[in-house]
């Protein structure tokens, strides 16, 4: 099979695959609100197409995650902020969902309040840094450029 060069036709390629990808993902939703509403949440996320589903989620949010990068040009440019901010405010919301845990379910142990909290950090602090990182790459780039 030969690459295609012409742009129309590989704009109208990507726009396929972009229908094709709604329909899966619509499909994929409507099996899991069937699961939902006729077993239960603990049946739901014990199908394998809940994992294909957040997969699939985490691949296009991160994909998302470098076009807004990219698109990101301020009025003023700056240079970009510290790492420590970021782990602050990952931190923050950490002990802010692991407080709101413990102090809703009082009778749970502690230990339920810091694991919900620290993977609340880890999942806020690893897209912080991958801005970042590109944030920081871009400015290079922009740099040599001048």
């Amino acid at each position: 099979m030969r690459p295609i060069r012409d742009e129309r036709l590989i704009i109208q390629n990507l726009r396929n695959i972009r229908l094709a990808f709604g329909v899966q993902s619509a499909g994929i939703g409507i099996i899991l609100l069937y699961t939902l509403i006729r077993y239960g949440l603990e049946e739901m996320i014990a199908q394998p197409v809940w994992i294909v589903f957040m997969l699939t989620a985490i691949t296009l949010g991160y994909a998302n995650l470098r076009i807004s990068v990219d698109m990101d040009r301020p009025s003023n440019p700056r240079k970009p902020g510290s790492y420590y901010y970021s782990i602050l405010m990952s931190a923050a919301s950490g002990l802010i969902v692991g407080g709101l845990v413990w102090f809703s379910h009082p009778k749970e142990p502690l230990r339920d309040a810091l694991i919900i909290g620290g993977v609340v950090f880890v999942c806020l602090l690893i897209p912080s840094f991958v801005v970042s990182y590109w944030r920081h790459k871009k400015a290079q780039d922009e740099q040599n450029e001048e």
